[in-house]
């Protein structure tokens, strides 16, 4: 093998075909407080959700319920809001080692409601899955009124479009 095994970048450690985000992002999170977040902290804990946020499934949701509080007329703040913030710090603490692709089978799994999308790529190889992947996001306000196949087709666009890099040579399974 050329080239060394472990590379340990700021925001990325590459580990044995594996990556994870840097742990200082985590650690930032960890100095905002769970509630009554100003204006600008509330900025600064979702710019380090958008940074992490390929690492954390089902992101968007959440995410969207702590941008609404940066709208001109912003809902009131609700215990829900210091949840989701606990939930973000938590589960930004242990984010899964996403796997780089390599020769096994791709499959890119989708999900969608009526308001949200995602999906995550996964490498299936020698019987095993590897987590390679995760996107989701919010459809806009258009969209929301699709009938439920078009959403289906549109989230797999998105999939494709996300992991593009990985698919655009390859067979994969969705």
């Amino acid at each position: 093998m050329v080239g060394p095994l472990e590379i340990d970048f700021p925001e990325m450690y590459i580990s044995h075909g594996q990556y994870q985000s840097g742990p200082h992002l985590a650690k930032q999170l960890l100095d905002f407080p769970d509630s009554n977040l100003n204006q600008k902290q509330l900025q600064q804990v979702l710019g380090i959700i958008n940074f992490i946020r390929d690492f954390i499934p089902h992101v968007s949701h959440s995410a969207s319920v702590l941008s609404a509080l940066l709208n001109k007329n912003p809902p009131p703040r609700s215990p829900h809001h210091t949840e989701v913030v606990a939930t973000f710090k938590n589960m930004a603490q242990r984010p899964p080692p996403l796997t780089i692709p390599s020769i096994g089978q791709l499959i890119l799994q989708t999900d969608d409601s009526d308001d949200y999308w995602e999906q995550s790529l996964f490498e299936e190889k020698e019987g095993k899955q590897s987590y390679c992947g995760h996107a989701s996001g919010q459809f806009k306000n258009a969209q929301k009124h699709y009938h439920t196949i078009y959403k289906e087709i549109l989230t797999v666009k998105y999939g494709i479009q996300k992991f593009d890099f990985h698919l655009r040579t390859r067979c994969f399974t969705v």
